[in-house]
């Protein structure tokens, strides 16, 4: 199952405070976003309303939406909140992967 951190979950609750409540998503969206050379998978997120094909985990008060071929990808996988002098946003921890080898990254 993905989870979020409490930082994450309450990153997303005041990002979602500022949608007027007729515009407000279901969730966030987690989606394959592409492949490296190397065949590691890249994700992307995004606010957005579900489908009925998706398979929706609740995590930190936040519902997140998975498609049938990101679900598997990113079990185990932790969504985080990171904040430094070079970036701040979110970031998707895959704990399966052990990494790029291809340098593409």
């Amino acid at each position: 199952m993905i989870t979020l951190t409490e930082r994450a979950g309450a990153e997303f609750k005041s990002l979602l405070s500022t949608i007027p409540s007729e515009d407000a998503p279901d969730g966030v969206r987690v989606f394959l976003q592409g492949r490296c050379g190397c065949g590691n998978a890249h994700y992307g997120m995004a606010f957005d309303q579900g489908r009925e094909s998706d398979q929706v985990v609740e995590a930190a008060g936040i519902k997140i939406l998975l498609d049938s071929e990101t679900a598997p990808l990113v079990e185990g996988a932790q969504i985080d909140f990171v904040e430094d002098q070079f970036r701040r946003g979110f970031a998707l921890r895959n704990l399966k992967g052990a990494g790029c080898g291809c340098g593409g990254h």
